[in-house]
């Protein structure tokens, strides 16, 4: 009886303990979709050059930023120092137009107060779980969608 009470609970919890992946994966793609439309709307507003560095295979994200374009420094405040991806989320790949797919190492985008900004996609996964995140420079909107697209 102790057997049938421990397994119907364990039956009831261990699903929901191995959602942690992929709400990991659907907070963190929020978390980046977030800054970096953060990033595009303060390039213009705030008349500030930001360079987002993409660390695949650290799966990290820093931020640093620019009065001319030219000499960038880290962003001094924490919120938009950057992200560190949490438990088995990763960075599967970023493309980059007049780049291309990127899966490993570091890749960086840019944003101008000019509204010179570049287009991204990044799929970001954990497990089979995948979310595409696609940066319309244009609207500066940021568009996350389940699935590789």
């Amino acid at each position: 009886a102790v057997l049938a009470i421990f397994a119907g609970i364990l039956a009831l919890v261990l699903p929901r303990f191995m959602d942690f992946r992929v709400t990991y994966l659907r907070t963190d793609a929020g978390r980046v979709a977030t800054l970096v439309r953060y990033l595009s709307e303060s390039s213009d507003t705030r008349r500030l050059y930001y360079r987002l560095a993409f660390d695949l295979d650290s799966k990290t994200l820093t931020v640093a930023r620019s009065v001319d374009g030219k000499k960038f420094i880290s962003e001094p405040e924490p919120a938009l120092k950057g992200i560190r991806l949490r438990g088995g989320v990763k960075f599967v790949d970023i493309v980059v137009p007049g780049i291309g797919k990127v899966t490993s190492g570091e890749v960086a985008i840019f944003f101008s107060p000019a509204g010179s900004k570049e287009a991204f996609i990044l799929h970001m996964g954990s497990g089979d779980d995948v979310k595409t995140l696609t940066f319309n420079p244009y609207s500066g909107r940021v568009k996350v969608e389940d699935g590789y697209i």
